[in-house]
Formats: C-alpha cells, structure tokens, sequence
C-alpha cells in the first residue's frame, strides 16, 4: 500500500478508527468553556495594563511594558510543551488542565495585590504574568484533546466551538474591562485589599478558575474518539500514514504570523491611542475595550455560523485563512500613516488647547512625548478610520484565521495523540506574543506607527508566498489503497 497525503477521500483514514466511536460533546464543551477562561486571562489586561503599570510605578517605561507583555507568552510558550508533552506521556488531560488552572488563580490573586509592594512593583507585575502564561500553558493540552475527543465527522464542528472559545476569550477580556471602569481608581480599599479598574479583573479571573476547577471535578470525563487504536495502527491495510511535514511548517509559520499581528496592534495599541487620538489613561482604557468588544460581537456570529449553521463544511479551510490574512493586510494599508493625511501628531505641552478644552497638569500625558523626534513627521490617522478599520477588519480577521487555521492543522495530523503537535502549534504562537511586543514596543518607541505599521504589512505578505507555492498540498490527512 502506497501512503500519501494528497490522494483519495478523507473515509480512508477514518477506517483506522474503531467503528463506534462517537463525540463526547459534554467533554468538548467543558474544555471550551475552559479555553474560554484561560484565554479571557491573557486579553482582559489588554486596555489597562500599561496605565495600571503607569500608576504603581512611575519609573516604568515603554520598553519595560513591552517585556511585561511578552513575559505572559514566553511562559505559554514553554510550558505549552511541557503540558502536551506530559499529557502525551499520562494519556490524559484532566490533571495537566487542574495544574494549569491552579498557577492562575495563584497569579492572579498576586497581581490584584501588587500593590502591596513596597518597591520595584514593576517587577512583581513581571512575575504574575510570567506565572498566568504558564499557566495558561495548558491550550494545548485543551486543543489536543478537542480533535482527539470528536470524531472524523464531526471535527469541523468540534474544533469551530473550541476556536471560537479561544477567541471570544480573547476579545471578550477586554470587555470585563468596560465593566470594572467606572469603579476608577484608587477604588475602595477592603483591609488590605484594593478593588479598583486595574485590579477588580484579576478577582475575576481568580473566580473564573475556580469554577474551571470545580467544571473538571464534577462535568469533566475524559473519552477520545479520534485516536486510532494501538489494534488499527497495526494493521496494514488501514494503518495511519505520516502527516505532510511541510503543511505543518506552513501552519505553524502563519500561527506565528496571525499571533504576531494581533499581539503587536494591542501591545502599542494604548501608547499608540493616547499619542495619536489625544486620549487620557482613562479614555485609552474605555475605548480601546469598546473597540475590543465590537471585535468580539463580529467573531460570536462567525463562530455561531460555523457551529449552528456546520459552515466548516461548505467553505474551504485554506480559503478562509487566505483571507483572513489579506483582512490582516487591508487594516494595516487603511490606517498607515500615509503623507496625504491632514495634520500631525502634537507634542505635550500642558497647558494646551485641544477642541476648545484646555489640558493641564492632571492630563500632561496627552499627546506625544518630547523624547519622540518622528512625531514631528508623522500624520495623524483620523481616529474613525482607526476604530472602524479595526473593528470591522480585525473582527473578521481573527476568528477567520483562528478557525480555519486550527481546524485545518488538526485534520492534516488526524487520528493520534496530538498533545505535543498542538504544544508545538501554541509555541510558535507564543514566541510571536513574546517576541512581537519587545520588538515593537522598542520599534515603536525609536521610529513611530510608520516602521511599526510598514513591518506588519511585510510579515503579513510574506505569510502569503507560501501559501501560494503549497496551496495543494495545505488538505486534510489522506490514504490510498
């Protein structure tokens, strides 16, 4: 028997499946609900972790903020790995998940309380986001066991409510965020405990996993109807060919390149906002989470229509992610600061008059820093342009890709264990979310939007070519006779 990835229909790999095999839908929602909250930990500090680190720590800088961004991925990254492989290695998911869930309530409770510190609170903020992304290590192990737990039939499915999960996680945090607002700050102070916007998110999150804890101990039973049995893998007739190295790579290139985008818009997102739109700390907090939240309705109904509606399918995977990318792309040349737009970014020069408001010393960080020379040659995007463009385009974009990519890398490795092939999925997704924020925080700090936007615009067409050249070949695991 000749084996190959690009001939014959899908039902000859299902073969290597034992026949009555059927999805545990009850398992599948229980760790998207999960995903859900893991992923909600990662984005609810989107909009307010640079003012919070801004108020605790006056001798933060941008530079330091980006590190802090990347500190959370660089532990998911690696303990990503850890956790598939360890899952791999039990043959389960329930304790890796448990373990995962237990160092973010441990780190969370931590950061709600940073300001106990008596100094160097930048750092202590550092070390709760290096312990969440460990933590947060285990979306791989819930990925896995997502393809391995449905069946043939029904992977498109189970995989769309999963993604979905990850990424309304993902753009629904900074929801949390609009709600926890208006308490302001400095809050109420409960005996040592101070419950203001910054910190009321990381009581919540607390909250999330330990009702994450309890949803394992009591809904959770774990039961895999994708693995091929040790029996079918032997037999010659039926047995489970070896996946497409290169579609792999592929997948995993373009991982790196989505998570890249999306992690670089939101780390300079409030710098960029408050500099560009004359935002204060508050107004960046608020706006950017309602921009959050349109991105969110938008991936809810694609996500409703891939899960009610079994959109995945009628459309092509590879399709869809082709254009998800080219969304990525669009957003970026609609908001690049082209020479033909009006104005230019102010300087702080508190006291100065904006719109008829005069802007004083309680809001003296309005506007551009002096330190930053490329101020005085950059345009000023119209801020409508802004918040419409990334609404409408990243809230297409990123539950496209998210879906259409995870879906697709799961079925092109099929029937086997796949904790440490998601691990590998989610690190290279991670090192983009640890890399991205220092780079860009560092490019964006020394050359301005202009450099920033130019060098997403690149890596974004560049993820293209190779989808071009392996268009073929980017299918689902196949067998011949």
């Amino acid at each position: 028997m000749t084996l190959t990835q690009q001939q014959q229909p899908q039902s000859d790999v299902a073969k290597a499946l034992p026949a009555e095999s059927s999805t545990d839908w009850r398992s599948i929602w229980v760790v998207s609900a999960i995903a859900f909250a893991t992923t909600v930990q990662f984005s609810l500090y989107f909009s307010s972790l640079w003012p919070f680190l801004q108020e605790i720590d006056k001798h933060a800088t941008e530079d330091f903020f980006g590190i802090i961004t990347a500190i959370y991925s660089l532990g998911q990254a690696l303990s990503s790995l850890v956790f598939g492989f360890w899952s791999n290695r039990i043959k389960q998911t329930k304790v890796p998940m448990m373990t995962g869930l237990i160092l973010m309530f441990i780190s969370n409770l931590f950061y709600g309380n940073i300001e106990l510190l008596h100094s160097k609170r930048r750092w202590g903020m550092l070390v709760a986001r290096l312990i969440t992304g460990c933590g947060g290590g285990i979306v791989g192990v819930i990925r896995a066991y997502t393809a391995t737990a449905s069946s043939i039939s029904d992977r498109s499915r189970a995989i769309s409510i999963n993604s979905g999960a990850f990424a309304l996680g993902l753009t629904f945090g900074p929801a949390f965020q609009i709600v926890f607002t208006p308490i302001g700050y400095p809050g109420v102070q409960i005996g040592p405990i101070k419950i203001n916007m910054y910190t009321a998110p990381a009581y919540l999150a607390c909250i999330m996993n330990v009702i994450g804890i309890l949803c394992l101990l009591t809904l959770f039973k774990e039961n895999h109807a994708g693995i091929a049995t040790k029996e079918n893998e032997n037999n010659q007739c039926h047995a489970v060919p070896m996946f497409d190295k290169a579609a792999i790579i592929v997948c995993l290139f373009t991982r790196f390149v989505q998570m890249f985008v999306i992690i670089n818009l939101e780390t300079i997102g409030s710098p960029y906002s408050m500099i560009m739109f004359y935002w204060t700390r508050a107004e960046a907090v608020l706006y950017n989470a309602i921009a959050e939240v349109g991105c969110s309705l938008i991936g809810f109904g694609i996500y409703l229509s891939y899960i009610v509606l079994n959109l995945g399918k009628r459309v092509s995977e590879r399709v869809v992610c082709i254009a998800g990318l080219g969304l990525f792309f669009l957003f970026h040349v609609f908001t690049f600061p082209w020479p033909f737009y009006s104005g230019h970014i102010a300087y702080k020069k508190p006291p100065f008059l904006y719109n008829g408001t005069w802007y004083g010393n309680k809001t003296a960080d309005v506007g551009c820093d002096l330190t930053f020379d490329w101020c005085k040659t950059t345009p000023s995007v119209n801020v409508w342009l802004y918040m419409i463009s990334y609404v409408l385009l990243i809230g297409l974009a990123l539950p496209l890709t998210n879906i259409s990519m995870s879906t697709l890398y799961s079925k092109v490795i099929d029937p086997r264990r796949q904790g440490t092939m998601q691990g590998l999925f989610f690190f290279s997704g991670g090192m983009a979310r640890m890399l991205g924020p220092v780079f860009m925080a560092t490019l964006f700090t020394h050359s301005g939007p202009k450099v920033a936007w130019g060098m997403e615009l690149l890596v974004t067409f560049l993820c293209f070519l190779p989808w071009v050249f392996m268009y073929k070949r980017m299918v689902p695991l196949r067998s011949t006779n």
